[in-house]
């Protein structure tokens, strides 16, 4: 179901990922979007985004297992601590990016 940025709610999740005009993934599909997410995407001039209707959630939802997991091979790779709310989106836009990896088999090390 598209939407406008606006309209984003905590715990929306994204069915597609949102990709910038080169084709890099921006945010993968499955990350839980919150509230705070809409001034980024606005900042990004992301108008609407692709959500998962509430009849197929369970399907694309990553388990919490998958996201500590994701959480574990972000630690290892990166040394340094988030500075600001910027450094902690991006990393944790980088913990749901491996973990949809790691779901659909493509992740590797």
């Amino acid at each position: 179901m598209i939407i406008q940025t606006e309209h984003i709610t905590d715990g929306m999740i994204l069915e597609e990922p949102i990709l910038n005009n080169l084709g890099f993934v921006l945010v993968p599909s499955g990350f839980r979007l919150t509230e705070k997410h809409v001034k980024m995407l606005n900042n990004w001039n992301i108008k609407t985004v692709n959500i998962v209707s509430e009849a197929n959630d369970e399907d694309q939802e990553i388990s919490p297992e998958l996201l500590e997991k994701a959480k574990e091979i972000v630690a290892e790779r990166i040394k340094w601590q988030p500075r600001n709310e910027l450094e902690e989106i991006m990393i944790e836009k980088a913990i749901y990016y491996i973990a949809d990896l790691i779901k659909q088999n493509k992740y590797n090390n």
